[in-house]
């Protein structure tokens, strides 16, 4: 027999906005972290595939979609979990479906309030508003032409081998690691690869360009073509969403670079955009200039890869209220100047 839980019996009813994410909550972690530590039959602080699947076996189905390629950083011994890896891959299962990350969490035996193993984070906006970031995990897409270096970019971040065969294109690849970046504070960070497919429903879907913190354009210095398909792209994309933070990354560095055929040169038109220098990186080496440091920097301060992030646009709400406000106060300044001549006259009548 199949028993399943309804969204409804679970008592499941988050929803987010478009520019909200979905973060494990100290209770969450606490219980997957303890969930972890049962299911370590050994006790050699790592999770093998054989305990990960007695981990998981109060639940109708494996949760983690085969389809999807998914990486965290890899211990000593393939294919084992441990649990700073443990809470990554958790991170990305958030980031693919929370609904079901969270009905996973109540199978699994949690006896709480099942949103109270989350937090949805701040709205974007009120971020900006406030100037302070309150996200702990941030998602970056990786956007770049054929044979770019995207893959490899993702591998990096959790410490991969490197390999010179690419990834089918039909296949959906992202990575997550935790990183200290600040006095010691962990932040999480995901990274995606973005098809062409997606980057058309992108260019098209300001909500869908939303559920990124950042987005990475990688070109390859070698192919002379690779940077005018990603500053077309990126001109494409601030059309739908002005307040986008960007990092350009150049990568096998290795190699010997060729001109690019766009209008400008790489660097100037960073400098044009007000924009970081392009980060030079070889995967293939393994040089990666503190990339995935600076991408959680981005994501702590977007100003930095995005000069207008914090301005208001002009038909926002705020900047409305403030056009509405102003115009009250230059309204009643003229009433009441005019009600004082008023009255100034009269008395002399």
């Amino acid at each position: 027999d199949d028993l399943r839980l309804s969204d409804t019996y679970a008592n499941i009813n988050l929803s987010k906005a478009d520019d909200q994410s979905v973060e494990l909550s100290e209770k969450g972690k606490e219980f997957l972290l303890t969930s972890f530590e049962t299911a370590d039959a050994d006790k050699d602080g790592l999770l093998s595939p054989d305990e990960l699947r007695d981990l998981f076996s109060t639940c109708p189905e494996y949760p983690w979609d085969p389809s999807l390629v998914r990486w965290t950083v890899q211990s000593a011994t393939a294919g084992y979990l441990t649990k700073e890896a443990f809470l990554d891959r958790w991170n990305l299962f958030l980031f693919d479906d929370f609904r079901t990350a969270l009905l996973t969490i109540v199978y699994m035996g949690y006896s709480g309030e099942p949103a109270t193993a989350v937090r949805i984070t701040r709205r974007r906006r009120r971020d900006r508003r406030s100037r302070v970031v309150t996200r702990e995990v941030f998602y970056c897409y990786v956007i770049g032409s054929s044979k770019s270096g995207k893959t490899e970019l993702i591998r990096g971040l959790t410490g991969q081998p490197f390999s010179a065969e690419s990834v089918p294109c039909e296949k959906d690849v992202a990575a997550a690691r935790t990183i200290e970046i600040e006095k010691g504070r962990p932040y999480g960070l995901i990274m995606k690869e973005i098809s062409d497919k997606e980057i058309a429903d992108l260019t098209i879907s300001k909500g869908l360009l939303d559920t990124c913190d950042m987005v990475c354009f990688a070109y390859d210095v070698t192919d002379p073509t690779s940077f005018e398909f990603i500053a077309r792209t990126y001109e494409e994309l601030k059309k739908v969403r002005h307040s986008l933070p960007t990092v350009f990354v150049a990568t096998k560095t290795e190699q010997e670079p060729v001109p690019q055929s766009y209008e400008v040169r790489p660097s100037e038109f960073t400098e044009i955009h007000g924009l970081p220098e392009p980060v030079n990186i070889s995967s293939k080496i393994k040089e990666d200039a503190d990339l995935y440091k600076q991408l959680i920097g981005v994501g702590l301060y977007p100003h930095i890869a995005c000069p207008t992030y914090f301005d208001e646009p002009s038909g926002s709400a705020v900047v409305t209220s403030l056009k509405v406000v102003a115009a009250i106060a230059v309204i009643s300044g003229i009433a009441y100047g005019t009600a004082k001549a008023y009255r100034y006259y009269k008395d002399r009548m």
